[in-house]
């Protein structure tokens, strides 16, 4: 019976990641452009004095180089299709040098015949790969231990938690308890011999859950704030009940947009290394990020889209966004990633 129920449990998941990886392709997962991204503006430089040629975007991604600071943020797993696309999101991300976030580790944890949708290391040998998963998994008994097994097994650099409340209450049997949650995280990053980034799904970190979680000895915190993918309307739109969509309508939009979220966190510690994630859609959403106090900037859905049309349009994607990151870069008068940061934008 309890072997019954696993076989049940495993379908019902691999399903549900089926409509999620579908739905997630279709423009109606998406919100608006986060308004307030597109009112910064930089201020030109007529004159910048400096030689196109020699603007670096080189940088760190958790300590580990990387040719420009932004990434492929974390997507799917666990089914047939996301096989393929895992494989040609990380040669892709391996030919550009740049970070990539696999999806949740979640199904893989609990049918480890699935393995192979998320072993890329193959075709992305020198490049930072990280996995992913939900924080409450970090909670259940001997979750820090089987996750730290699967990383060193598929030999990650490092791992994604995400903070999915609002994403979980509208998911069908969706976890719901998160007492606990808190110190399993610092277990977690106590216990890991790798890089912990913890991040939202689009809905936001306010700063008072940053300082929690700088208190638990978290460095590197994913803003992931409304304006990209809502999970909250890909899981809605994949019930069956027509009552879960009509409760989740008014949610949609939950959460603060990322020049919100980035302003408010980039007064917190300096040792916090800031993500941004949410609504990134070109590399000049990456330039203003950057000077807003990010670090490295994440995004999925416009390389997802990509990536639907093949390897060679993921990479023209790819190389689209390194090109628009060097002319805003060109524009203000720098020649690398840490001049940018310091430069300051205008409404």
């Amino acid at each position: 019976m309890n072997d019954y129920k696993k076989t049940c449990d495993q379908t019902r998941l691999h399903l549900r990641k089926q409509k999620h990886l579908s739905f997630s392709k279709s423009e109606l997962s998406q919100l608006p452009r986060p308004a307030a991204l597109d009112l910064l503006r930089f201020r030109h430089n007529a004159l910048p004095e400096i030689n196109f040629s020699e603007i670096d975007l080189s940088t760190t991604f958790c300590k580990y180089p990387v040719s420009a600071p932004f990434f492929i943020s974390c997507m799917s797993g666990g089914i047939e299709e996301a096989k393929t696309l895992n494989r040609r999101l990380a040669s892709t991300a391996q030919a550009h040098g740049i970070a990539l976030g696999l999806g949740s580790l979640k199904v893989l944890l609990r049918d480890p015949s699935v393995s192979d949708s998320f072993d890329v290391r193959a075709v992305a040998p020198a490049i930072p790969i990280f996995g992913n998963i939900g924080a409450t998994y970090l909670a259940v008994e001997n979750g820090c231990e089987k996750l730290l097994q699967v990383i060193d097994d598929l030999r990650l650099d490092g791992c994604f938690v995400h903070l999915n409340p609002m994403q979980e209450i509208f998911q069908s049997n969706g976890t719901l308890n998160w007492r606990g949650v808190t110190l399993a995280i610092e277990k977690f990053i106590k216990l890991s011999p790798c890089p912990v980034v913890v991040k939202e799904v689009g809905h936001s970190i306010s700063v008072e859950v940053a300082e929690r979680l700088l208190d638990v000895g978290v460095e590197y915190i994913d803003v992931a704030a409304r304006g990209g993918t809502s999970w909250i309307k890909v899981e809605s739109s994949v019930s069956e009940q027509e009552h879960s969509r009509r409760i989740a309508e008014p949610f949609d939009d939950w959460g603060d947009d990322i020049v919100q979220s980035l302003t408010e966190l980039r007064l917190l510690d300096k040792k916090l290394a800031l993500f941004a994630s949410g609504g990134i859609r070109n590399g000049l959403d990456v330039a203003k990020c950057i000077a807003l106090g990010a670090a490295n900037v994440g995004a999925a859905y416009p390389f997802l889209s990509a990536a639907m049309s093949g390897e060679k349009a993921l990479y023209d994607e790819i190389n689209i966004w390194k090109q628009q990151l060097r002319i805003a870069m060109f524009g203000v008068g720098v020649t690398s990633v840490g001049a940018l940061s310091k430069v300051p934008l205008i409404e």
